[in-house]
């Protein structure tokens, strides 16, 4: 499986991975991840940048019939293991730990928990997260908790 940023050319499957999954993409095309097998691409995510430190995953999908094989789990692992690399126009941070937030729908939270993150408050994401799911329609379907993911930053991070 190969991650790298998405090009105009991955729009229209891109958007049709994310629409199934109940999002749509989340800015520029470009500004999302995908994730490719065999040169097929199975998923997507957008992340983005809030604090030197932190950083918010806006949305990952993996399509629906590619799901079980891990290729949400490689993508994500991805992104936990260096946002600067997974962020357009990221800015290096100085901090000794760095912080992604998320708002999961309820029922995905087993999936960012078996990757480290941790339920928090909605009032710890950064604007405009943390107001996303105030007057949504769709907010006692979808059950929204907001995540935290914590870790040190790697020495090659930033030299």
């Amino acid at each position: 499986m190969k991650i790298q940023f998405a090009t105009c050319r991955d729009k229209k499957k891109l958007r049709e991975i994310c629409l199934a999954a109940g999002m749509d993409l989340a800015g520029e095309t470009e500004e999302h991840l995908v994730i490719k097998q065999d040169s097929i691409l199975i998923g997507g995510a957008m992340l983005t940048q809030s604090d030197h430190d932190v950083f918010h995953l806006q949305l990952i999908a993996v399509d629906a019939g590619c799901r079980g094989n891990g290729a949400g789990s490689r993508l994500l692992q991805e992104i936990l293991g260096n946002p600067w690399n997974c962020c357009p126009d990221a800015v290096d941070g100085s901090g000794k730990g760095y912080c992604v937030t998320t708002v999961a729908r309820g029922g995905a939270a087993d999936f960012y928990q078996k990757h480290g993150f941790e339920y928090c408050d909605f009032t710890e994401l950064a604007d405009p997260f943390r107001d996303q799911c105030v007057t949504c329609q769709e907010r006692a379907d979808c059950k929204p908790v907001a995540m935290r993911f914590t870790a040190l930053r790697s020495k090659e991070v930033g030299e």
